[in-house]
């Protein structure tokens, strides 16, 4: 049985669980069965022990994002407590964490990196009479009173091995995404770049690691000749291959897939040309969002970004000139920028005639460049312990994390409210239009309509009927 143990936000009840679906397909594919069940779906815990009990199950396996990760850890002790089913964790909380979970709850095993094949091979050891779970690459266990953690498992090269990701092993009507037939898709894995503040290398690690173009669209084509049309790529690194990216669009063309898709994790700006986008664009691409992170040379020099203020114009040109709805994601609160670089985000953020911009607050995640260097720099401190942050703070937080000497936090907050309500302001005006937008944006400045708008929001697109009526008045995506 694999469990979605993520935040029950309403975000999350719009897509099944991309990783656990690959999970499913191979496990099936080893002729092995399996179950899933999301609890942000809304089971509750009684509820997964009840299911867990009358389906004999013996592995239940977990996954965890490192946002309210506590509660996760709860449910985990409560499945524990309520029956004798082995519990394995996995998911990019533990990449970041690694044996901590077992230390600090009742879990079984936790699996570091990709899951695919270390789980596999946990379920075929647990059936022997003398399993050596300690063979297991990739796997952490208990041995007696110690947490051990075997040998870091290679990562999968061979992408084109995997089976397509078993979504229909979820309740795919239960989904947001069931209403426009919408679903995620991953064409490759890792990123090689070294950018300072970026966790993703320590699950998916650095190597570029691509599907074929025929591959990525045989899924896509299963899907649509089901009546899916809209799919949204999740890849760090989608363009990093041109002519993989361009052959992919050919593809879709060649084999008239009437689709439309979306490039939401922060393409980086040096990788895409005018005849690239024109390939998008054709293919069926609606939106992309664009990484930047910091408004001048310097700050990006010192995140390893690899670009420069100048390509971050390029793209926006381009892009504008091709015609694809795009955006541009900042952060506020990089260990060397001061008050005065924010405000330089916040001047470029506001020169760009795109759809809208975002701007976060500042994480750092234990195990990148970022935290350690805050850890052994004497002019910078935590302002909470990490097992804090991880669990109740985020990105869209104004709570500053940790602050230097030059940017203490109460600039780094001031500048935060100043990057949020750009974002708030420029996503109203894409969504509403430009004046209903300024109204929208005017209106949900008091903030007790804000947190009824919220609120309102959460309870709309819960809702099939009300999500349909959300799409009727906003411009996509969502």
């Amino acid at each position: 049985m694999l469990i979605s143990g993520e935040n029950s936000a309403s975000y999350t009840r719009r897509f099944p669980h991309l990783g656990i679906a690959y999970m499913t397909a191979v496990l099936k594919q080893n002729g092995l069965c399996c179950e899933n069940r999301d609890m942000n779906l809304g089971y509750s815990s009684d509820q997964i022990i009840e299911f867990i009990k009358n389906s004999n199950v013996n592995l239940i396996c977990i996954t965890i994002f490192s946002a309210g990760y506590k509660d996760v850890y709860s449910l985990i002790d409560f499945i524990k407590s309520h029956c004798d089913a082995l519990v394995v964790v996995g998911g990019p909380h533990i990449s970041i964490t690694t044996k901590e979970v077992l230390e600090e709850t009742r879990a079984d095993f936790a699996i570091i990196g990709e899951g695919e094949y270390t789980l596999l091979e946990l379920v075929n050891e647990i059936t022997k009479p003398h399993p050596k779970f300690e063979k297991i690459k990739g796997l952490i266990l208990r041995q007696g009173s110690k947490i051990l953690v075997n040998e870091k498992r290679p990562y999968i090269q061979n992408l084109d091995i995997l089976p397509f990701p078993d979504f229909e092993s979820f309740e795919l009507e239960k989904y947001l995404c069931y209403m426009d037939k919408r679903l995620p898709i991953v064409t490759s894995r890792g990123c090689p770049f070294h950018c300072n503040y970026c966790c993703t290398w320590l699950s998916m690690g650095r190597r570029f690691r691509a599907r074929s173009p025929d591959k990525v669209v045989d899924e896509i084509e299963y899907w649509y000749r089901k009546g899916w049309s809209i799919f949204d790529f999740n890849d760090d690194v989608f363009t990093l291959d041109r002519e993989r990216a361009i052959k992919i669009c050919k593809l879709i063309l060649e084999r008239r897939l009437n689709i439309q898709f979306n490039l939401y994790v922060g393409i980086v700006v040096n990788s895409i040309d005018e005849e690239l986008l024109k390939n998008l664009k054709a293919a069926g691409c609606k939106f992309i969002s664009y990484g930047c992170e910091a408004g001048n040379d310097r700050i990006l020099k010192d995140i390893k970004k690899g670009i420069r203020v100048k390509d971050v114009i390029n793209a926006n040109d381009i892009t504008r000139k091709v015609g694809i709805n795009h955006k541009f994601n900042f952060i506020i609160g990089h260990p060397t920028e001061t008050y005065k670089d924010a405000m330089d985000s916040i001047r470029l953020a506001k020169s760009l005639k795109c759809s809208f911009v975002a701007f976060n607050n500042h994480i750092p995640y234990p195990g990148t460049e970022v935290y350690t260097s805050i850890e052994n720099n004497e002019k910078a401190r935590f302002l909470y312990p990490y097992k804090v942050y991880l669990n109740d703070l985020t990105h869209k937080r104004l709570l500053p994390v940790f602050e230097r000497d030059y940017f203490n936090a109460e600039e780094r907050k001031k500048a935060l409210i100043k990057g949020f309500n750009l974002e708030e302001k420029t996503l109203a005006c894409f969504r509403f239009g430009k004046y209903k937008g300024l109204f929208v944006y005017i209106l949900t400045r008091n903030k007790y309509v804000s947190k009824m708008s919220h609120w309102l929001f959460d309870v709309i697109v819960s809702t099939k009927v009300g999500s349909a009526f959300y799409k009727l008045i906003v411009k996509p995506p969502w």
